[in-house]
């Protein structure tokens, strides 16, 4: 069948070159607490600083919807010809 053959060429290789433990044993050597614990230490300070910025805008965000109703009801007809009337009447002075 256009020289392919039925089986594969795939020869797996033995476990204990698939695992590299020199390799494992070198990265914990070379983690480092301390860098770990203060950089973990300035994440959670700007999450500390950030937080009462969030808590401030929310509700900004969620009252957006019912601003945007109150702007499109002053931009109505209706108002605009109450509007309109008002200015076109001329004052009255009492002498």
């Amino acid at each position: 069948m256009y020289n392919q053959f039925p089986y594969s060429y795939y020869t797996p290789r033995p476990l204990n070159a698939m695992t590299n433990t020199g390799n494992l044993l070198n990265l914990t050597k070379k983690f480092n607490w301390d860098g770990f614990l203060n950089n973990a230490q300035r994440t959670l300070n700007v999450i500390n600083q950030a937080m009462p910025i969030y808590n401030q805008v929310k509700p900004m965000f969620k009252n957006m919807g019912t601003i945007f109703r109150v702007i499109g009801e002053l931009n109505s007809s209706n108002v605009a010809t109450n509007t309109a009337a008002v200015a076109s009447a001329t004052p009255k002075f009492f002498v």
